[in-house]
């Protein structure tokens, strides 16, 4: 809150430089909460003239900023469920469609879900993935690339993503939005996705009677992306 730019103090020489260009004379900046994190802020500039912001202007503003970051709460909570309703409603077609499509039709169904899946979460790629009988690593069954995406040799079929090979293996989900994420012991697998021109994927082990026997992915060439839960 500031009546005049001299009420600023001296740590915010750059903020007032700024307020000069702009012309602003007199400012209250109310910080935008959303679900308990700062998001952003509202703000009410003055630059005809000075003025002193009384104590119950603050705290309408104040108000005023609670009840936007509400609605804004609320608005993304709607979101959310639409978009997980949405996909459970997919996710029940593809399958109703696997169990009626005569055996001929499968793999053309699959490779749709596999598009539906991609284009849900705003990927570029989704795979499904087998995994080899004979030593480690997986081989690709079906897949999907959005336009202008070229498909790539199958890195899950070699050791050139060991790290990932090995969580899959174990059973566990490899997810990263960006590939600054994996840790160091997967510097082999880092350097494979750059040459495929992979910055963020999710890879999910498929299991049957116990035993990982397959894996499917999706992936972008964008970073970051905040996969959701």
């Amino acid at each position: 809150v500031f009546g005049r730019l001299d009420d600023l103090p001296k740590e915010a020489a750059v903020d007032r430089a700024t307020y000069q260009l702009f012309k602003v004379k007199a400012g209250l900046v109310v910080p935008l909460r959303v679900d308990g994190t700062i998001e952003g802020a509202v703000a009410l500039d003055c630059e005809r003239a000075e003025r002193r912001w009384l104590p119950d202007v603050v705290e309408r503003m104040q108000l005023m900023a609670t009840i936007i970051g509400s609605a804004l709460a609320h608005k993304r909570a709607r979101e959310a469920l639409d978009a997980a309703m949405d996909f459970e409603r997919m996710a029940s077609r593809i399958v109703g469609d696997l169990l009626v499509a005569p055996r001929a039709q499968q793999d053309h169904v699959l490779e749709a879900g596999l598009r539906e899946v991609a284009q849900a979460f705003g990927a570029e790629r989704a795979t499904l993935w087998q995994r080899t009988a004979q030593g480690p690593g997986f081989t690709s069954t079906h897949r999907w690339f959005a336009e202008g995406v070229t498909a790539q040799q199958d890195p899950l079929r070699s050791q050139k993503l060991p790290w990932i090979n090995h969580q899959l293996e174990q059973g566990g989900v490899v997810r990263f939005g960006r590939l600054a994420e994996l840790p160091l012991d997967a510097a082999i697998d880092v350097e494979t996705l750059q040459s495929l021109d992979i910055g963020a994927a999710v890879v999910v082990p498929l299991e049957l009677a116990g035993n990982v026997t397959a894996a499917m992915s999706i992936a972008t060439s964008r970073e970051p992306v905040d996969w959701p839960d």
